[in-house]
């Protein structure tokens, strides 16, 4: 579906950027936790030390800098509170 929106929006002249992501046992997950460690120590996707398959979105420093605050994240059946790594 994404790749769909993707191909309207480029025919309607956007500039549009594409993410492929597939569910590799969690292997998704443990580049979203480094990535997100990375941005709490201070270092970007442009340092020579990110990983390759390190996710370089604008959200990872927003989830670093909650994490960093020790904000709380609830759901229906959840409470998580960050702590200090």
């Amino acid at each position: 579906m994404g790749d769909c929106l993707c191909n309207v929006l480029h025919a309607a002249g956007w500039a549009v950027t594409r993410e492929f992501y597939y569910n590799d046992a969690g292997a998704q997950i443990d580049n979203l936790t480094l990535s997100v460690q990375l941005r709490c120590k201070g270092i970007t996707p442009d340092d020579a030390a990110w990983p390759e398959s390190g996710y370089r979105g604008d959200y990872i420093m927003d989830v670093a800098r909650s994490y960093m605050a020790k904000e709380s994240v609830e759901s229906e059946d959840q409470h998580i509170t960050a702590r200090a790594m």
